[in-house]
């Protein structure tokens, strides 16, 4: 995955917490990666953020990202 990549959330089953924070994804639409982001804490964790959609900050200013798992590229998707 990576920048410019069409994808469809497989699984919209986004933590409750984040909906008071951002406008989540929906499973079955398609979505443009805008950007790929690594979490500083985790390194086998990454996310994406994607076109049109704002990113909020946490509480220590990092950008929040959608987790990759939820999404697979809109080639593979069936």
């Amino acid at each position: 995955m990576k920048p410019g990549t069409k994808v469809i959330c497989i699984n919209g089953g986004f933590p409750e917490d984040l909906r008071t924070i951002m406008t989540l994804p929906q499973a079955g639409n398609t979505y443009l990666v805008r950007e790929i982001m690594s979490d500083p804490s985790d390194s086998a964790y990454f996310g994406i953020a994607l076109e049109g959609r704002e990113n909020p900050s946490d509480w220590f200013g990092v950008k929040k990202a959608s987790c990759a798992r939820s999404f697979a590229s809109q080639a593979f998707a069936s």
